[in-house]
């Protein structure tokens, strides 16, 4: 779990629907990044995988924007700031899954930050990758109160 400098948690939560089999999954990832690696703005969370059969199984919810947006700014995943966003799936030892968000389809993410804090909500559905694809419902709290599951 990451904590801020106040002790604060950060999470990554929601839901992640299995477009092929109907599936909601609930998606709580203790486990946060943020930084500002060469001018962008990146952020993910990862947690064992709702769908794996053992803890060695991850998915994580990625972001990659070309810069900060504005507070309160609604960016659909067709601006060009939007540089990466996806659903990845990976095991203990298989190659990760990457779900990129199908940018045909309705998406966005809406930031709110303030200092060093964070907090945004993203909407995707991914591209079909072996007959899976996904729908991403998930808000990012960095620096709120502890949460629990």
């Amino acid at each position: 779990m990451m904590s801020n400098e106040n002790g604060l948690e950060n999470v990554l939560k929601g839901a992640v629907t299995n477009l092929r089999n109907g599936k909601e999954l609930k998606f709580f990832a203790r486990e946060t990044h943020r930084d500002e690696q060469g001018g962008t703005l990146r952020f993910h969370g990862t947690m064992v995988d709702p769908e794996g059969n053992s803890s060695f199984h991850l998915s994580s919810i990625a972001v990659n924007l070309s810069n900060k947006a504005d507070a309160g700014t609604e960016i659909p995943l067709t601006d060009a700031r939007v540089l990466f966003v996806a659903y990845t799936r990976s095991g203990a030892t298989t190659e990760p899954r990457h779900f990129y968000a199908d940018k045909e389809k309705p998406g966005f993410v809406t930031l709110q930050h303030s200092g060093e804090r964070i907090n945004g909500k993203l909407q995707f559905t991914t591209e079909a990758l072996g007959g899976d694809s996904y729908e991403v419902d998930v808000i990012f709290d960095q620096g709120g109160p502890s949460l629990s599951q």
